[in-house]
This record gives structure tokens, sequence and C-alpha cells, in this order.
């Protein structure tokens, strides 16, 4: 989740600066289950993925937030190339239910040249639940292809991966 909050420190124009709260999941738990193809491009054969990724967990957002005067709350997901992503990537966290509306390209050349992207939505999280105590449990699945390899990164306090597939050979 991203949170941007108006600060109390001031830019060189004296207006209040954004500043911004990137906040993990407590519990992470994915689960990928990936079907492979072999593709047949002349002389050569290819193998391919097609995954579908189901990723479970809560959030807790410490009180801490509650104070600052927030003007944005999102629901962001890393993605290392956004060409790989077949449909819409949906969530549900506490009571909302929706798809990523925008996808922003990550700002180096490498980054851009590669495809890696943030997919994000806007949350309407409600702040006096923001006490460190209430969990807001999502849900976020999308389907994913791919030729060379699937990582995962444990962004979750905890992380769970299980993944399954019926490749042929490692």
């Amino acid at each position: 989740i991203r949170l941007a909050y108006r600060s109390l420190e001031k830019d060189k124009d004296d207006k209040p600066q954004i500043k911004t709260f990137f906040i993990y999941p407590k519990a992470l738990n994915m689960e990928i289950q990936a079907g492979t193809q072999i593709l047949h491009r002349s002389i050569y054969d290819g193998l391919v993925y097609k995954s579908e990724v189901v990723m479970t967990g809560y959030f807790l957002i410490p009180d801490t937030y509650v104070t600052r005067d927030i003007i944005e709350k999102k629901l962001t997901l890393g993605v290392s190339d956004v060409r790989g992503i077949e449909g819409d990537a949906c969530f549900s966290i506490g009571t909302e239910n929706g798809s990523f509306q925008e996808t922003s390209v990550l700002a180096s050349a490498t980054a851009r040249q590669e495809g890696a992207a943030l997919m994000v939505t806007p949350l309407d999280l409600p702040v006096e639940q923001m006490d460190g105590k209430t969990a807001f449990p999502f849900k976020i699945t999308y389907q994913i292809r791919g030729s060379s390899d699937l990582m995962v990164r444990p962004y979750g306090e905890t992380t769970h991966v299980r993944m399954q597939a019926d490749c042929p050979n490692p």
C-alpha cells in the first residue's frame, strides 16, 4: 500500500512537501499454477509458460499514519515485465473489489527497456481503521506468461510461496 501525505516540512517555495510511505504485507501467501506449452518456430522448439497467480494475506497499517494529512491511498503491484500480464489483474482488500486501473513505467532506462512497471489502483481505506490492530485482508489474482523465469520477491513479513508446474524437465 502506498500512502502519500502532506508533510509539515516546506519546500523552497514554502509549499508543503508531499511524502510517500510504502506499507508491505504482514503476511503474504502466493499460489502459482504454471502450465507449459511448447511453441514450434522454424527448426526450434521453445518452452513457454502461462501461470495463474493468487496472492493473499493482510496488511496492518501502523497508527502513526492516522495523524498525517493523507492525500492518497493506493494499492501497488510491481511487475518486472508488464507485457507478460494477460487480462486484468484483480484485487480485493477490505470491502473493496476491482482491477488495477493504471500502469506506471519505472523511471530508470533499464527498467523501461525491460518493461518493468507498477500497477496501481486507488483505495478508499478508512483512516480511523489504520490503528496497527485492524487487519486489511487482501487477494490479488492475475495471469502471467513468459519464456524464461518466474521470480517472486518476499515482501511480506512472512512470505509463503507454493508453485506447481507441469514442466517436463527443470
